[in-house]
């Protein structure tokens, strides 16, 4: 062909990364014309890659512009190079633990433009990355984990494949047990992300990361505590960050409310007159009033958590857990990880970890770091199903380090406000003689001790009024008694069914507007006021 040059050996001398993208732009613009230099880079790469597996961790940059050539006319060249990629992952599967970090990254890279442009299938891709997790290379961990994310999210777009997200997952489920801390660490990643996505949120996968809180390496137990402890409260914030931004208002808005402005835009009266500035005042209260009762009627029950609400076992994973928090000899921030993973577990499927509230009650001092948040953990754990028992020594341990006339002030509110908790959601675990001694601290000079006294003595008021005095009781003296423990409230036959009947029955006597008029002879039919003649009857 005229003008193309010659022919010329690549093992004589090594091309220049110039000559190289030059080829490769030739190659791309006529396939047939440049065969016979896809051959020769074939036999090069074949060459370097014999010298290479003699040596596996010395680096080779004519073996790096080999591969990084036939991966770009990888998907021109399909029939000549059917078993280009696939060798490729071998190579990596196979070394890439003892290859050179600048070679591992770039041979990576192309393996990711192959992927992307649906030169190698799905599965030994990603599980070719997986195992490259293990590699003590941070950008390239990261690299890979955000690949695996978007394949696999791409794969779920549209049509999804059941089959390969089956073996994905399998794979991947192994690699969390792997001894490889990097690996198993960056692996929950990638399956954590992948359910904040919403792509792989099954119970399967929950589960998975749930059985994760067990293992032996300190950093993925944290991180799969933190999935369950953190992912629905991100979402919550979310949306409370839009709402919050729906809430704001501009002037324009305002203006417009106050009827200064049309809705076009335009100016109705004049903003510096008195009679406007009192409508824009009157407009800005109003609306302030209506984002109030808004921001009112949306506090309403805690969050549900989705996560832990397709556990298996949770009896079993809260015992577990517990035992291990037992015997843990981690670092305290990721005790009180586990501490609050059990409290939440207790609390959202109304558990009997009896074990949990004895274990809480050697950290309840108030020189004990972090122990607000220990004291929330302990409140959270108790429900209605909890013997008084069980949580009677928990009120008093309370009671008797935090309640005391020694203590600072802060510290005896924050002790009032954990027994008021702990109250109202097991109330038969407060001893009468234990409240009139709390209830005596609303004459404390401390407006947050007497804030907190305050409420613990309306709670009672309203849950049993017989345990307090009688010059605490209020005025409304009805003498509120709370259940016997166990003791549930249970309806006979269907709610409601008497209101039906009585309507049922209104209906019927109200409806009298027949009985004005006589009954048909035999042989008619009476269709509202009318009679007419049956067949073969009287005419």
């Amino acid at each position: 062909r005229a003008g193309r040059r010659p022919l010329r050996d690549p093992l004589s001398r090594r091309m220049s990364a110039t000559e190289l993208q030059t080829l490769r732009g030739c190659m791309k613009k006529d396939p047939k014309a440049y065969l016979d230099e896809l051959m020769l880079q074939l036999r090069h790469f074949e060459a370097n890659l014999e010298i290479f597996r003699t040596r596996p961790s010395r680096a080779s940059q004519e073996l790096v512009d080999s591969v990084t050539l036939l991966s770009h006319v990888a998907p021109i060249y399909y029939k000549e190079l059917r078993t280009f990629p696939l060798r490729l992952v071998e190579l990596l599967e196979e070394h890439h633990l003892v290859m050179d970090t600048r070679m591992r990254k770039e041979f990576a890279s192309c393996v990711i433009m192959m992927r992307n442009r649906a030169v190698l299938p799905a599965v030994p891709v990603n599980q070719l990355f997986f195992q490259m997790f293990r590699c003590k290379d941070k950008k390239l961990r990261a690299q890979l984990s955000s690949h695996i994310v978007s394949d696999i999210k791409t794969i779920n777009t549209g049509k999804v494949d059941n089959r390969t997200n089956k073996d994905l997952q399998n794979f991947l489920f192994k690699m969390l047990s792997d001894r490889n801390g990097s690996a198993a660490k960056c692996s929950l990643d990638v399956l954590v992300k992948l359910y904040k996505k919403k792509i792989w949120e099954d119970g399967k996968s929950v589960n998975v990361i749930a059985s994760a809180c067990f293992s032996p390496e300190s950093k993925v137990r944290a991180t799969a505590i933190n999935f369950f402890l953190g992912v629905d409260d991100a979402q919550s914030a979310r949306e409370g960050e839009e709402s919050d931004s729906d809430d704001d208002l501009t002037t324009d808005e305002v203006q417009k409310a106050a009827g200064n402005k049309s809705k076009t835009g335009q100016a109705i009266a004049k903003s510096h007159s008195k009679r406007s500035r009192k409508r824009l005042l009157g407009a800005r209260r109003e609306l302030d009033r209506v984002k109030k009762a808004r921001n009112k009627k949306g506090t309403g029950p805690p969050v549900s958590f989705a996560a832990l609400q397709m556990l298996n076992d949770p009896q079993g994973f809260s015992e577990r857990l517990l035992a291990l928090l037992r015997k843990s000899t981690d670092k305290f921030e990721v005790k009180l990880l586990m501490m609050a993973l059990v409290s939440r577990v207790i609390a959202t499927h109304e558990l009997l970890v009896l074990n949990f509230y004895p274990f809480v009650m050697k950290y309840m001092q108030p020189h004990q770091p972090k122990v607000t948040s220990i004291l929330s953990f302990a409140a959270q754990a108790v429900h209605a199903l909890v013997p008084p028992d069980a949580v009677e020594p928990l009120v008093r341990t309370i009671a008797n380090h935090f309640i005391t006339d020694g203590r600072q002030e802060e510290v005896i509110a924050i002790g009032l406000n954990t027994v008021r908790e702990i109250c109202m959601r097991q109330p038969l675990a407060m001893e009468a003689d234990l409240l009139k001694d709390l209830v005596l601290y609303k004459k404390s000079k401390d407006k947050g001790v007497v804030m907190a006294a305050r409420s613990l003595l309306s709670l009672f008021r309203s849950l049993d009024s017989e345990m307090l005095e009688k010059k605490d009781r209020g005025r409304v003296r009805d003498l509120n008694k709370k259940s016997e423990f166990g003791k549930g409230h249970f309806s006979e036959g269907v709610d409601g069914l008497d209101l039906l009947n009585r309507e049922s029955s209104s209906d019927s006597d109200s409806d009298g507007s027949e009985k004005d008029f006589p009954e048909p002879k035999e042989g008619r039919v009476r269709f509202g006021k009318v009679a007419f003649a049956q067949e073969g009857g009287e005419g």
